[in-house]
């Protein structure tokens, strides 16, 4: 018996094998929750440092914040089953190109040619990058370039108001990664958006929704509109959420305790029904 534990997305780091090893385990711990079962498969959610997110939020609270908007993702190709790239990357362009010096995006990938929508841009782009600069409007002062290796993702949200923190995908239930704990963190309003189900353990009242924006112009009409007391309201129901006992489930010694305990339970069952000892 062994125990499977799943913890990337599979179409992020596709494994042709994994069909076939998934029948052999005895027990399978996944963040696919549409495939839980309770007998043989139960639901892993990602595991985070609540505690210590909290507590980061706690000294971040009062700090200036002169960006409106922050994202700090590298950019990629969309190139998955219900991936939300391309929209993450249509919405964010645009956005930057309004906010300029007040948006804070940070990652690598975002000045590339490939960021350009039509092939004579991406074709003029590697030979002429100014050119392109010049006609499209990107890269502006919005892009930060890549931060540095280590904790300096939090610091930079928490000098942002929101933060736009889409998933990888939309197509896999219960595929809940760290994006919006790091805007909670951060004290940000997150906007997001992931698998339609993802309300089930998080509450539309913590973020703005990203799917109702057509672009990048619409979601900073909306922002810049926003009164103050539905600012209020959304951190206040963020802080709320962070509290709530039932978010614990996504903390690190959640992960842990669930994976000892199917461990145990593995091997209470194999004790039960082999006449080997241990």
């Amino acid at each position: 018996p062994f125990l499977l534990v799943i913890s990337e997305n599979i179409h992020l780091q596709p494994n042709p094998t994994y069909p076939e090893i998934k029948k052999f385990a005895s027990r399978v711990l996944t963040y696919q929750h549409d495939e839980v079962d309770q007998a043989k498969t139960f639901w892993l959610p990602y595991g985070l440092d609540l505690e210590a997110g909290k507590r980061f939020r706690q000294t971040s609270e009062g700090i200036p914040r002169p960006y409106l908007l922050g994202m700090i993702n590298a950019w990629k190709k969309s190139e998955m089953p219900g991936d939300l790239y391309a929209r993450r990357n249509w919405i964010a362009m645009g956005a930057g190109k309004i906010l300029g010096s007040k948006m804070y995006l940070a990652g690598p990938g975002w000045a590339q040619p490939l960021v350009y929508a039509k092939k004579w841009q991406r074709s003029l782009a590697k030979r002429i990058p100014a050119l392109v600069r010049w006609v499209t409007g990107w890269p502006n002062s919005a892009y930060r370039g890549t931060l540095p290796l280590g904790n300096a993702k939090l610091p930079a949200l928490a000098r942002c108001e929101f933060a736009l923190v889409p998933e990888n995908c939309s197509s896999l239930a219960g595929y809940i990664t760290e994006k919006i704990f790091n805007a909670l963190f951060a004290g940000c309003i997150p906007i997001y958006q992931g698998h339609p189900d993802s309300s089930r353990w998080l509450p539309r009242e913590i973020f703005v929704p990203m799917d109702q924006f057509a672009d990048g112009a619409t979601m900073v009409d909306f922002l810049q509109a926003m009164p103050q007391k539905k600012k209020e309201e959304l951190k206040q129901a963020g802080r709320n959420f962070l509290d709530r006992e039932e978010t614990r489930q996504f903390d690190i010694s959640a992960w842990t305790s669930a994976i000892k305990e199917q461990i145990f339970a593995d091997r209470k069952s194999t004790r039960l029904n082999s006449s080997h000892e241990w």
